[in-house]
């Protein structure tokens, strides 16, 4: 059944602020007509927890208790593409309850704020999310770890100068561990994030009467800071820590990404990407650009911006809420994505690199085996400055160094990584499990 939605007025309407006209009103609004559709089903979630809860105090009485909830999880099943001209998520739902029922749109947020709804809706979306990221980022590990190919020494770079040979496993090892902390970080991020907001009201203090412990377990949550306003000081900053978690993914992807770019050269030539992760030219035939990489360090750059802006969104604003936090969200939200996209084919690209260990043998100049022979000097018991010096001198004078495979280092247990990829698989069905127990029999 689809449920009627009428614009109608603001849920505000009533209060000192109301007038039947509003200038300005798209572009306060914004980018909300499109984010907050992505809150939709986490509003609905959590108001019904919260009439579930408010039923066990009897503030508004069992039946409309009963039929409010039966509303909310009818309106659950709805999925509209537009906000269908209210102002945001709150309003829209609020709209598509009454039309069902309009005593249970009047006591649809009893003695609750916006501000603290969306929080809660933001804190929802951001841990599904995130252990949606880590998940990826786990799998993707795993990928890397599998790759199947030729080992051999390559140059390795300080300063885009060649420095000391490395296995070309030992740098697969590296991406792999990179996803993994990505994942490690994501799972984390989540578990600090599922506090639960509401109870603040508009940061001073709920009045509603409803259980916070019980509320904040229906939606698989903790109870959140006691301090109404330390609670909601954390909007915005939560906005921060996500963007600060997907800029510094994509900051270490991005460096993968010129690593493979400049490997991948006819100059260099030590790796090919695969054909499907290039591109062509519209006048020159012998072009494979690494269009994909290239992106990747440009969505880099990008939410590199998003995470400065957010930060200085909320530098010296006053303790309380403030309507340009709607910009941080729309960020955060849209980085998170990103991310999401961004990780299984990332781990693709890599998993399918081919490495030309001939060609990386060739490229290792012999100067760059000077400091394991130092090394080798040391341990042969010469002082640590004497061998310096004498490899120094070797090598101004044209003298070849004895040259010696780079050392191989202990990878990756692919156990804890499975084992690990498995738990954050096990949360994310449990906590579809239990979300779904609000719904009933929808």
């Amino acid at each position: 059944m689809s449920v009627a939605m009428n614009a109608g007025s603001p849920i505000w309407k009533g209060g000192l602020a109301h007038t039947d006209v509003k200038s300005g009103e798209d572009f306060t609004v914004g980018r909300d007509a499109t984010y907050d559709l992505m809150l939709y089903r986490y509003e609905v979630l959590s108001l019904i927890a919260y009439h579930l809860a408010l039923k066990d105090t009897g503030l508004i009485g069992d039946g409309l208790s009963d039929r409010t909830v039966k509303a909310l999880r009818q309106v659950y099943g709805e999925e509209p593409r537009s906000l269908g001209g209210a102002e945001d998520v709150h309003t829209l739902v609020e709209n598509m309850v009454s039309s069902i029922d309009a005593e249970c749109g009047a006591v649809l947020r009893t003695l609750l704020s916006r501000n603290e709804q969306v929080h809660t809706d933001l804190r929802l979306f951001f841990v599904d999310h995130l252990l949606s990221a880590s998940l990826v980022a786990a799998d993707a590990c795993i990928r890397v770890m599998g790759t199947r190919g030729e080992d051999g020494d390559m140059p390795g770079y300080t300063h885009y100068r060649q420095a000391m040979p490395v296995k070309f496993s030992t740098y697969m090892d590296y991406v792999s561990r990179t996803l993994l902390s990505i994942s490690e970080r994501s799972l984390a991020l989540a578990d600090m994030l599922s506090e639960c907001p509401l109870g603040y009201g508009s940061g001073f203090g709920s009045l509603s009467p409803v259980d916070r412990g019980s509320l904040a377990g229906m939606l698989c949550m903790r109870p959140g800071s006691e301090n109404p306003l330390h609670m909601a000081s954390l909007r915005g900053l939560d906005e921060i820590q996500v963007l600060d978690l997907v800029k510094d993914a994509f900051i270490s992807m991005s460096r993968i990404a010129q690593d493979l770019i400049m490997w991948s050269s006819e100059e260099i030539g030590i790796l090919r990407l695969p054909d499907d992760f290039v591109t062509g030219s519209s006048l020159m035939p012998n072009k494979r650009n690494p269009d994909f990489l290239e992106m990747v360090q440009g969505y880099a750059s990008m939410v590199t911006s998003m995470a400065f802006g957010a930060s200085a969104d909320l530098l010296s604003k006053s303790t309380g809420y403030h309507r340009d936090f709607q910009v941080p969200k729309w960020h955060a939200m849209e980085a998170l994505l990103l991310l999401e996209r961004a990780i299984p084919l990332f781990g693709d690209l890599i998993s399918r690199v081919q490495f030309d260990p001939q060609r990386a043998r060739e490229l290792v100049l012999n100067s760059t085996h000077a400091t394991s022979y130092a090394s080798s000097l040391v341990l042969g018991g010469m002082p640590w400055k004497e061998a310096y010096r004498s490899v120094g001198s070797m090598l101004a004078g044209g003298k070849r160094i004895p040259e010696s495979p780079a050392p191989a280092f202990r990878p990756l247990d692919g156990h804890e990584v499975s084992s690990h990829r498995d738990m954050v698989s096990k949360k994310i069905e449990e906590r579809k499990r239990r979300l779904s127990g609000l719904l009933g029999n929808v």
